[in-house]
């Protein structure tokens, strides 16, 4: 994706969530079902963790980015895609701004 594309930009707040419309925008096609997103979290002001997952659905039990106060991390996820074509990113404590560059996608 290219800077802000999919998505407002700012930092994240606390127990918030930012959808981004994945599919059918940056080249991924419309049919996706799960992109590769590489989830970069910057400088959060307190540790927290980050979780993606397709938007529509539950909160998963299990954190995609771990990141300690002021660090500046990514990891690459594969994360199924809603049925509006968007994923979910949600930030569990304090504030930090959030990078998703789609690195693949998988069809049907």
């Amino acid at each position: 994706m290219d800077t802000g594309t999919g998505a407002a930009q700012g930092a994240l707040g606390a127990k918030s969530k930012l959808s981004v419309k994945v599919a059918g925008t940056g080249g991924v096609p419309a049919g996706a079902k799960a992109v590769l997103v590489n989830l970069t979290g910057v400088k959060p002001t307190t540790s927290t963790w980050l979780s993606a997952y397709a938007d529509g659905s539950a909160l998963p039990g299990s954190s995609t980015l771990n990141l300690a106060t002021g660090a500046t991390r990514a990891n690459l996820a594969l994360v199924p895609v809603g049925s509006d074509g968007s994923i979910d990113i949600y930030n569990n404590s304090g504030s930090v701004n959030v990078v998703a560059d789609v690195e693949g996608f998988y069809l049907p």
